[in-house]
This record gives structure tokens, sequence and C-alpha cells, in this order.
């Protein structure tokens, strides 16, 4: 894969947008989501007395249950990682991609000077030629969860607060790809059925109906490309279309998805480090013992891989599974970005820790495979 060292030259203040657009602690939830969709943003910074107190962002809603739009930002906003101006692009994205924010704050001196989004590192990679040497296939997550036309927009959302996604490819019953939906489309809708019961009763109510179709709110045709592109076409279609995902496809079907998370671990993949970053997100759990013991059991399988590649940035999300009848289970979904490419697994285990020690062999299976294969070709 071509080295994209120079990326470490380009620094947050030549990226960031300097208009803020901001929100205060005391507006209620509707307000802000309205504000959002009219500028077209997913998070906004909370500020006080130009201090930035932390964001509020669409994961809210997905991620609720039930979420009365009259809360108040106060009670919704987490607080953000911050950036430097003068840190670099595979630091910004470092810090979007450990900390799962579409967009951070970057500070001068202490003071809030503005802000960089997942788009504005997409578009800062367009100038990058050697792009057009790396394949869509080296860099796409395989498999993508797909949804039917059929199904209805609240499983769709379930699917995204699982599996802490935002975009899902739709496809018809023939498993062909006929269009996508997204987490803003959901919103969409939600903001204008609001507007209707408030046109039609005068207040409106916090409950919106999400039963209907996938079909009737999804966003068709699909924005796609080949198995067979390179990251240039990528780039340029996310950039152009000002999308944050590009569904891959083979014989109309869909078989990878590139999205800002996953250039956000190409662009990562060059911050200088001295150690592995680990991501675990989806567990319920608050028990830091357990957690302990994942990165024990981590941490003993990277030292086994070290030797083969060097590991980079590992991203596991988990999702339990509740059922009446039976024991909960866990699904893990696991990718490691090393100096020689990525590496994907899927497991599901009763036990989170056999899940997580299943994953992680069958990726140490597939680069000890890789560096084989490797070695086959230079023989």
């Amino acid at each position: 894969m071509p080295r994209l060292i120079q990326l470490r030259n380009i620094k947050a203040k030549d990226i960031m947008s300097e208009r803020l657009i901001i929100c205060q602690r005391n507006e209620r939830l509707s307000e802000v989501l309205g504000r959002m969709k009219k500028m077209d943003i997913h998070e906004l910074p909370v500020v006080e007395g130009g201090k930035l107190l932390g964001m509020v962002s669409y994961d809210i809603f997905i991620k609720r249950k039930s979420l009365p739009l009259t809360t108040m930002v106060e009670n919704l906003m987490v607080t953000p990682p911050k950036v430097d101006v003068n840190d670099s692009i595979t630091r910004v994205a470092e810090v979007m991609l450990v900390n799962n924010f579409r967009a951070v704050p970057v500070t001068a001196a202490g003071e809030i000077a503005g802000i960089v989004a997942r788009e504005d590192i997409v578009q800062a990679l367009k100038g990058f030629s050697q792009l057009d040497q790396i394949s869509v296939a080296d860099v796409m997550s395989p498999s993508p969860l797909t949804i039917k036309e059929t199904d209805d927009v609240e499983k769709a959302r379930a699917i995204m607060r699982d599996l802490d996604v935002r975009t899902l490819p739709v496809v018809d019953s023939e498993e062909r790809l006929t269009g996508v939906l997204g987490v803003k489309d959901i919103m969409a809708y939600y903001g204008k059925e609001r507007g209707q019961r408030r046109s039609a009763k005068g207040v409106p109510g916090d409950t919106v109906d999400l039963s209907i179709t996938v079909g009737s709110l999804m966003n068709s045709p699909a924005i796609s490309t080949s198995v067979e592109s390179d990251m240039a076409e990528v780039v340029k279609l996310m950039a152009d279309n000002h999308i944050s995902s590009v569904v891959v496809v083979d014989k109309e079907a869909p078989t990878g998805i590139v999205t800002h998370m996953d250039m956000l671990e190409l662009v990562a993949s060059y911050q200088e480090r001295r150690q592995v970053y680990i991501q675990i997100t989806g567990l319920e759990e608050h028990d830091p013992d357990v957690y302990d013991e994942m990165y024990g059991l981590i941490e003993r399988r990277m030292q086994k891989i070290t030797p083969i590649a060097m590991p980079q940035l590992l991203m596991l999300h988990f999702t339990e599974h509740h059922h009446p009848a039976e024991p909960r289970h866990y699904s893990i979904r696991a990718r490691l970005s090393t100096n020689t490419g990525l590496f994907f697994s899927e497991g599901q285990d009763f036990d989170k820790f056999r899940a997580l020690d299943t994953v992680l062999d069958h990726i140490e299976r597939q680069i000890i495979k890789d560096k084989e294969k490797a070695k086959g070709h230079h023989v």
C-alpha cells in the first residue's frame, strides 16, 4: 500500500472551519435538531461565554429509545475530545476514530478556534494522487449488513443503534442494491412529521410513527462503486456528493461499504505511535475488571501478531442480544489496521471473552496466511 506520510504535514488549522454553528445549554432538543437539519450537520458544540461546554449529536436520537424533544441540551451533551490548531490531520483522524465523533472542536491557547468534520478530512484527501494505487477492496468493510425495502424504519433504527452505524444499504427481494438509508433521512422524516402535527393540532407530540417502509425513505439510486475500483474514485464520490458512505457492489449486490470511518482509519494509520490504539464499543458493562481482562487478552494477542505485522488500530464492537427464552449472548465485529493492511472478523458466543478470543484468533490466522502468501510471491 502506498505510503501517505505527507499527510502529517497537513494541520488542523489548514482544514478546520472557523464559522462555528453552536447551541446553548438551555436550548431544547427540538430546536437543536431543527438547526442541525437546516445546516446539514450531525454535531453541534455547546458554547457559553465563548467557552466550550460539550457537544450534542444525532447519535442521541439513534441510541435512545425514548427521548422527549423538550429535553434540555445540558442533559444530553457529552464532553468532546479537543485537538490543537497545530495537530496533524493524522492526529485529528485518530482522535475522531478513538472517540467516535464526526466532528471535533479545534482549540488555540485554550479557546475554541474552529471545528474539523470528517468531510473536511475527505476533502483534504482529494489532492493525493497515490490513492489511485489503493484498491477499494483493501479499505472497505466487507459483507455489510443490509436492510430490505419492505422492512420498517424502526427496524433500521434499531440496527443502526445496535451496530453503531449511520448508513444501511437497501436491497430488493433478490438482494440487489436499490438504495441507501441514513440517519439523516430518518431525522428529516421525524422533523417533517412533527411539523405536520404542529400545523394540524397546534402542538406537536413527541411520538413519531416509524413503522413506514424503508423503501419510502431511502435514497435511490445508491451512490456506489465497483469492487475493482480504487480509493481515488471513492474519495471523489464522497467529496463531490457530500456523502458519508459509498457502497461497493459486485454483480449488483453489496459486497462492501466504504464509510467516513474507514477513511479515518486510513488516515490515522499514518499517525506516529508507539502502541496499538484500541476502541471497544457496544458493551453495557460497567465493571472495570471486565475491561482490564479484555485488554489483557488483547495485549497477549497483539504480542503474537507484532513480529508478523505491526498493529495500529483495533476497533471492537459488541452487540448484546437479549431473548426471554435463552441466555444473553454476544456478537462481536473486529477490525485491525496494521502496517500491512486491514483485517476483519466476526463471531458470537454466550461468553464475551470467548467471543473476543475467537475473533482475535481468526485475525491472527489471517495475518499469518497473508504473510505466507506474500512470501510465496517473492519466491
